[in-house]
C-alpha cells in the first residue's frame, strides 16, 4: 500500500472513531479541538500528517473509547 492510500485508510479509520465517540462519548468529542471529518480526498496529500502521527492519534482516540467504556467497533478491526 502506497503512502497516500495509507494516510485515506488511516483518516477513514480516524474519521469512523470520531463518529463513534461523538455518538456513544459526546461528553468526550467536546473537548476534541480539530476533527478531520470535513477533509476531502483531494486535501489529503503525501505531504499531510506522517503515517506515525495518523496512527498515534488513531490510537489515543481508540484508547478514549475504550476508556469511557465504550467497545468501538474500529478497534477490532485494528
Amino acid at each position: 500500500m502506497n503512502t497516500l492510500s495509507l494516510n485515506k485508510s488511516l483518516m477513514q479509520d480516524i474519521i469512523t472513531a470520531l463518529v463513534e465517540m461523538e455518538e456513544l462519548c459526546p461528553e468526550l468529542y467536546l473537548f476534541i479541538d480539530e476533527t478531520p471529518q470535513l477533509i476531502s480526498d483531494s486535501d489529503i496529500t503525501e505531504n499531510g500528517p506522517s503515517i506515525i502521527a495518523l496512527q498515534e492519534y488513531l490510537q489515543t482516540l481508540k484508547c478514549q473509547l475504550v476508556k469511557a467504556g465504550n467497545t468501538s467497533k474500529l478497534i477490532y478491526n485494528a
